[in-house]
């Protein structure tokens, strides 16, 4: 029986790597990382203009830190994830899907079919 090990190395410079993922504007995270903690930061404000009793910054941040990687994930570009216009809105939708998130969680959990 012929030994593969030892050709499967001595092929290896014609191994060809499996081509990445492709993820559109965020194929580089790291260099999307100073816009993202931007979006953060207009996070807490925005969280804080909605809400002017919430007094603890610590917990608006916390907030933000969960929703920013929802919106990073679900914009189709760096302009829509950035748009301050329509931020409110996809905070909505994004608070909606959380809501059924939860509710189909809670049927499973109790041995319901949903």
């Amino acid at each position: 029986m012929p030994n593969t090990w030892n050709s499967e190395i001595d092929n290896q410079d014609s191994v060809v790597a499996p081509a990445r993922p492709r993820f559109g504007w965020k194929e580089s995270p790291e260099q999307d990382r100073p816009t993202r903690r931007i979006m953060r930061l207009q996070l807490v404000q925005h969280l804080r203009h909605c809400d002017p009793t919430e007094s603890s910054t610590r917990r608006l941040a916390a907030m933000a830190f969960k929703l920013e990687p929802v919106l990073y994930m679900s914009s189709s570009t760096k302009e829509e994830y950035l748009d301050k216009k329509t931020l409110n809105r996809r905070l909505q939708m994004i608070s909606q899907g959380l809501v059924v998130l939860k509710a189909v969680h809670s049927i499973k959990l109790l041995g319901l079919s949903v």
